[in-house]
């Protein structure tokens, strides 16, 4: 029986190790399905994390073996390589680094991770392994993601990251556990975020907006500093300084700046010009 050499890394140690040195690695990640978290594809998110890297995605050929898939793409001119897989989408860059930073200052020709693995190309071209070391950095980002369930959890971990990272950039969030925020979604300095909304696709929100509870704003671009309070807005193009009181839907609409849209109106493939205020209960077509 196979006995594993197990290394534990101190992920609290951070090496000095040279950018150059890092950047002579080639990533493959094989993509291995086609779930999306937060309207991300799983490899993508992978690919995020190796984003300054050399990245070949390809297909996972489940008739033959790991070696054969990783040797039928690997290229043989980076010093290093780096094996992940599309289920991983919990990986960080940071997580990554820990694992370079493992395999070069310690000169290890191989070490397997517990999905993928990371060595000395020409080392792995030129020899089988055995008795490899493990890497055991922060496992918890090597959850396979396949199940309804395990895609539920990924999601959860990924949303609460994507709000961490824009309140780091002076996003303020009230109650953040409720607001949902997709992965092409950007967000300027100073916007204000209440409870229980929903931002998707290509949606743009400028500096000093503040969302109201209950929105829904999809592949929209919302002004500087307006206010939005419980409306549904696809596709709109809203300016600043404009109010946009409850209980609108708003789609496919042009709204310039310094408008108020009162409450329960609906508006479709409109033009609202400059100074417009639109009184309750109107439907624009």
């Amino acid at each position: 029986m196979k006995v594993w050499r197990i290394a534990v890394l101190d992920i609290k140690t951070k090496s000095k190790m040279s950018t150059l040195e890092k950047a002579d690695t080639s990533v493959i990640i094989f993509d291995c399905g086609t779930h999306h978290i937060l309207e991300k594809s799983l490899v993508d998110w992978v690919k995020d994390s190796v984003s300054d890297k050399n990245v070949t995605v390809v297909r996972y050929d489940k008739s033959v073996s790991e070696r054969e898939n990783i040797l039928n793409n690997i290229n043989n001119k980076s010093k290093y390589t780096l094996v992940l897989y599309s289920f991983n989408p919990l990986l960080t860059k940071e997580n990554v680094d820990l694992i370079l930073d493992y395999l070069i200052l310690r000169e290890e020709k191989y070490i397997q991770l517990p999905y993928g693995c990371a060595f000395l190309t020409q080392y792995y071209i030129n020899n089988s392994i055995k008795d490899p070391i493990t890497f055991n950095g922060d496992g918890s980002q090597f959850l396979k993601v396949e199940s309804p369930e395990e895609l539920d959890y990924a999601t959860e971990v990924i949303c609460k990251r994507i709000i961490v990272d824009f309140a780091r950039k002076g996003v303020k969030f009230i109650n953040p556990d409720t607001i949902v925020i997709n992965a092409y979604v950007n967000i300027e300095d100073g916007v204000t975020i209440y409870p229980f909304n929903t931002l998707s696709k290509d949606t743009y929100i400028h500096k000093n907006v503040i969302l109201k509870d209950g929105n829904n704003i999809t592949s929209s671009v919302i002004g500087v500093d307006s206010v939005i309070a419980h409306s549904t807005i696809t596709n709109t193009n809203i300016g600043s300084n404009c109010i946009v009181f409850p209980y609108n839907v708003i789609e496919n609409t042009l709204i310039e700046d310094n408008c108020t849209i009162k409450s329960h109106n609906t508006i479709n493939k409109a033009k609202i010009g400059k100074n417009t205020t639109i009184e309750s209960f109107n439907s624009i077509f």
